[in-house]
């Protein structure tokens, strides 16, 4: 199915060259029923204003693609005509030009090119609503519409003026919810670091001052995101623990595998948290838990992870409630009230107001809802103020959590690992959400609905990559093939090339680093290094793993893996999260066999052996132990059977179903041979006999996968020749 792309969804404010839609007469034209109103006592711009609506939701309810473009385009510029004649109605009241002009300026910046247009109704609404102090919210939210409009032109001075202005006149006010609102905005604009940090420290500290514990949670949250992203590990650690600190929440470990009990919070929804939560706080802490599971998977501690990665099902489970009904669109986070010179008078009521409440008691058709985060309660006269938070919908956040479940679950051991099972699952939810024609829908325009297309495939992605890699880990190289291909599609379908060539050569090297074509996987472990940038830990991996292929091949240099161990040691000791434990794990391991002191190469491979086996990645344990082995063998063979035994166990079990034959097949062809030379050497010659019919039929395996390159390349050779 052909995906709307984001350029066609705005057009052109000035004119068009099609005919207007005319909305369908009814073909009984009677009088209103009983309980109703005429339509002659609702004001004209009113009329005009929800006529411009009715037209953008049948315009948002069109099916996607290039046949519906020309009546996407008619039903968006009768909206544009419709709010433009509402405005141009005489006699509107100042608040009435305020809403008049707060309406089109959101169809002009949302769903339309009319930037011009959209900055002087914007300006010429600020002038108005600066009258009058009843005026604000028309005002801010006028702020909020120039800000955004400045951005999407790329100029960033004005866009940094007008926020500051936006600043200082909420200030002046002493108007907290609006000015949470446009630190919140500043940090949203920025790209990840210390430009997005500032405004949510800035706002962390004054909801903490004024006692809006909420709001400072969100902006706590929001930071600890933002450093995460940005690659500032150590600060995310502080700010998640303060987090969990604020929330009250203590991981509490599993039940231990001895049989003795752990004593657990009684009548707790969460198992680490003793105390219950409203709705704002489970949102926050599912997010804060999901930070921390990505974080304690980096810093190599499986164990806190899996913890974190338990009460998120939990809290996962109990927000999903009714399986039927969607979350609630937007949750309440309470503000205190500003002081009493900040709260103005209710002003009269407008024209609009006294039509609708003497013509009767039934409400007129509501106009579009306020696209600002910020509303007041109206169950009360002088009402405190809210933020308005918008829950993520429920279909990706189930598939974040298949996704942060398969990364944390990183053994490929087992029949079915959860590895597999995880990502497996996501991806097929993912993989029907993007079949569906009118997702993300309810976000408006097409080109909202284009990059909420993009977000879920980024989600199917990360799903299919960890696919890959179990495939490649457990030999099953033509599953890994389907899998990278797909993957590939995927990313030339949503135009998701440039963020991730890097890890699609990566995961090429290791294919064809698995199926024994070493100059394929060198040359595309050095692409990747090149497209991923000097400062990226996927550079960091690309040239470790080279280094790693070329001392195998007997090509070492010195200088690459002097240079290579040192970067790594340098990024570890500044801040240890700042690489993740299988960097640290490999780095030990290329320094331990390029060591030329015995002594020390063992107390490498012990350092990394210990940081595999904290971080449960057991593949990387089963490469470790088949070099730490080799280093016993000749002074302890008990320890050096005990190792490979263990190692070869962890090697077989890397495939479905029992058979010997299976598992990595390189690896468990390694550990067979070992443990045959160990077996003849201690005479018992009937074991190293069985060991060596197996090994047999794992180099006949490896021999067939050998092959299947070798075809691969004369195929390619011949298509390339014809």
């Amino acid at each position: 199915m052909d995906h709307p792309q984001p350029g066609p969804s705005r057009i052109p404010a000035q004119q068009h060259p099609l005919p207007l839609p005319t909305p369908t007469p009814s073909p009984h034209p009677t009088s209103p029923p009983s309980g109703s109103f005429p339509l002659s006592s609702v004001p004209q711009h009113l009329l005009l204003l929800t006529l411009g609506s009715t037209y953008l939701t049948a315009a948002r309810d069109l099916p996607r693609g290039p046949d519906s473009a020309p009546r996407y385009q008619q039903l968006v510029y009768a909206s544009v005509l419709a709010h433009r004649a509402a405005l141009g109605v005489k006699g509107l009241t100042e608040r009435e030009q305020c809403e008049c002009r707060v309406r089109l300026a959101e169809v002009l910046v949302r769903w339309t090119k009319g930037s011009s247009e959209a900055e002087k109704v914007i300006s010429d609404g600020i002038v108005i609503a600066q009258k009058h102090d009843n005026l604000q919210p028309y005002l801010y939210r006028l702020y909020t519409l120039h800000i955004k409009l400045y951005h999407e032109q790329g100029k960033a001075k004005f866009t940094r003026s007008m926020l500051k202005r936006a600043l200082d006149e909420t200030k002046r006010k002493n108007r907290p919810d609006w000015t949470y609102h446009f630190l919140f905005l500043q940090s949203a604009l920025c790209p990840p670091g210390p430009a997005a940090l500032s405004p949510l420290r800035e706002l962390d500290a004054l909801a903490t001052k004024r006692g809006d514990v909420r709001v400072g949670q969100i902006a706590a949250l929001e930071a600890a995101r933002v450093l995460c992203v940005s690659g500032e590990w150590e600060d995310a650690h502080r700010t998640l623990e303060e987090l969990e600190r604020r929330l009250d929440y203590v991981p509490t470990p599993e039940p231990r595998k001895d049989g003795m009990e752990v004593d657990l919070p009684k009548g707790a929804p969460v198992p680490s948290v003793s105390r219950p939560l409203d709705v704002a706080e489970k949102h926050a802490l599912l997010q804060l838990l999901m930070l921390g599971s990505l974080h304690a998977v980096r810093r190599g501690d499986a164990d806190a992870a899996k913890v974190r990665l338990r009460d998120v099902h939990t809290l996962v489970d109990e927000l999903d409630g009714n399986a039927e009904e969607e979350p609630p669109p937007s949750i309440l986070l309470p503000i205190h009230a500003p002081a009493p010179s900040a709260l103005h008078s209710t002003p009269p009521p407008s024209r609009t107001s006294r039509a609708l409440s003497t013509a009767s008691p039934r409400p007129s058709p509501s106009p579009l809802p306020t696209p600002t985060p910020i509303t007041l309660s109206p169950r009360h006269p002088a009402p405190p103020h809210a933020l308005q938070l918008s829950p993520p919908a429920r279909t990706p956040t189930f598939a974040l959590g298949f996704l942060l479940s398969c990364r944390v679950h990183r053994d490929p051991t087992g029949a079915k690992p959860r590895m597999t099972l995880f990502a497996a699952k996501g991806e097929e939810i993912t993989r029907d959400l993007l079949k569906k024609e009118h997702l993300g829908e309810e976000r408006g325009t097409w080109e909202d609905a284009w990059g909420d297309r993009k977000r879920i495939a980024g989600i199917r992605a990360g799903l299919l990559v960890p696919l890959v890699e179990a495939a490649i880990m457990r030999s099953e190289l033509d599953e890994a093939e389907k899998h990278l291909n797909d993957l590939t599609a995927l990313t030339r379908t949503y135009h998701l090339v440039p963020a991730l060539s890097p890890l699609l050569l990566l995961l090429s090297a290791f294919l064809a680093h698995a199926r024994g074509d070493p100059s394929t996987a060198l040359q595309s472990y050095t692409a990747a290094a090149f497209l991923a940038g000097e400062s990226s830990e996927l550079q960091l991996i690309a040239r470790l793993l080279r280094a790693l292929l070329r001392v195998g091949l007997g090509e070492k240099d010195d200088a690459e893996v002097r240079t290579l161990v040192e970067d790594i040691g340098r990024r570890a000791e500044s801040a240890p999260s700042s690489v993740s434990a299988a960097v640290r794990a490999l780095g030990k391991f290329l320094e331990a066999i390029t060591a030329e002191e015995i002594v020390k190469s063992k107390q490498l491979y012990s350092q990394a052996l210990t940081t595999s086996s904290k971080a449960h990645d057991n593949h990387v344990r089963a490469l470790l132990l088949a070099c730490l082995s080799a280093s016993f063998v000749h002074t302890h063979e008990e320890q050096a059977r005990r190792m490979l035994d263990t190692g070869y166990l962890l090697a077989r079990r890397m495939q479905p179903g029992a058979d010997v034959d299976g598992g990595n097949v390189a690896l468990s062809l390694w550990f067979g041979e070992r443990s045959q030379e160990l077996f003849r050497r201690q005479g018992e010659e009937k074991l190293a006999g069985k060991q060596g019919t197996v090994n047999e039929r794992h180099r006949e395996k490896l021999r067939g996968l050998a092959e299947r390159v070798d075809a691969a390349a004369v195929a390619g050779g011949s298509a390339q020749t014809s």
